[in-house]
């Protein structure tokens, strides 16, 4: 059951992962990568921090995109990948460490030094 969920989430949401990333030129694969690894491709996930959505947006993150609608996949992934696109461009194209921002959030990242976090979920990115 949990694998059909993930495959019918997956099916529902390239489409948008493929518009939003080739706006924003970055790789849909990689947007692809960061929706299942935070919540398979889950587009109405809440996690236990309160990050939402099928790119588990914080609050502040989806207030700093204009995100209205959380929940609203296209909102979400929108604001995800303009979100991600940013990071790789602070990285410098470092998608590991863009990832490990993205993930953990900056704050958190930079206060571990700008590196990859001991957090199992970041080093899945790996």
């Amino acid at each position: 059951m949990a694998i059909e969920r993930y495959q019918q989430g997956k099916l529902q949401l390239t489409p948008l992962i493929e518009h939003y990333a080739r706006i924003n030129d970055v790789s849909p694969a990689l947007v692809a990568v960061a929706i299942g690894v935070e919540y398979g491709f889950n587009a109405r996930a809440v996690s236990p921090k309160g990050a939402s959505g099928a790119m588990q947006l914080m609050p502040a993150t989806s207030a700093r995109y204009v995100v209205t609608n959380p929940d609203d996949p296209a909102q979400n992934i929108d604001a995800g990948v303009r979100h991600l696109k940013k990071l790789l461009d602070k990285h410098r194209g470092n998608v590991a460490l863009a990832l490990a921002a993205y993930n953990a959030g900056q704050g958190t990242f930079v206060s571990y030094g700008s590196q990859m976090l001991p957090y199992l979920e970041t080093m899945h990115y790996a």
